[in-house]
């Protein structure tokens, strides 16, 4: 039997799944779709076959299992044949080429490949995904009284980034770094605030009055 979560709505109970239950904190996943297909057709010349929402769930689901699989190769993740350890291998193939994986990967888009402010901020690739979530956050949950607010990295995989922050104490010490704040009682991130580098970062709320870590906090928990 699957697990299943129950959500109150008012005095409506709805049965979701862990699925439903990811996908509803998921932001805007329509618009990733039509972006990433947008790109896609433009990055090969048309030659490209629109995915749709389910597939492109398929896509998440793959690669999120991928963090259950650390060490292993990509094509062994998908090869049908595969045998990790005394297990079957994950066998990814069953769901979506690895071919397909790679395209969709390559061509995913948070925002619109023609979007007109790109050239203002140049994290406008991931900036509107974030707005997004912090957006959903606020409007789905409730917080209780504690919250969490911590600096989290991305590992850099040596590609080129906006700008590149460096943070010896933590574990990954170059990455993007963001600030974020945490509800304690569930665990679930309430809100994400990008590090944009020294200059940007300047540009946003209450920097000016109070300096970029309280400002950082601040924006973190306004109501």
């Amino acid at each position: 039997m699957r697990p299943r979560l129950f959500v109150h709505v008012g005095m409506e109970q709805y049965k979701m799944s862990i699925q439903d239950f990811f996908l509803l904190f998921f932001p805007k996943l329509d618009d990733i779709v039509e972006f990433t297909n947008e790109q896609a057709r433009a990055v090969w010349n048309g030659n490209w076959s629109d995915m749709d929402r389910r597939e492109f769930e398929r896509w998440l689901g793959i690669a999120i299992n991928k963090c259950r699989y650390p060490d292993m190769s990509m094509p062994d993740y998908f090869r049908e044949s595969h045998v990790y350890g005394v297990n079957p291998g994950p066998q990814m193939a069953r769901y979506m080429s690895l071919r397909r994986f790679n395209h969709i990967k390559l061509a995913l888009c948070f925002q619109s490949p023609t979007f007109i402010g790109k050239h203002e901020d140049p994290w406008w690739r991931v900036a509107k995904f974030m707005d997004d979530f912090n957006s959903l956050r606020e409007l789905s949950i409730s917080p209780g009284w504690l919250m969490c607010i911590d600096e989290t990295m991305i590992k850099w995989r040596g590609q080129g980034l906006p700008w590149l922050a460096w943070v010896p104490r933590k574990p990954e010490e170059h990455g993007v770094e963001m600030w974020t704040v945490a509800d304690t009682a569930t665990g679930i991130m309430m809100h994400m605030d990008l590090n944009k580098g020294r200059d940007l970062n300047k540009e946003k709320d209450f920097y000016a009055q109070y300096g970029a870590t309280t400002a950082a906090t601040l924006r973190g928990v306004q109501p």
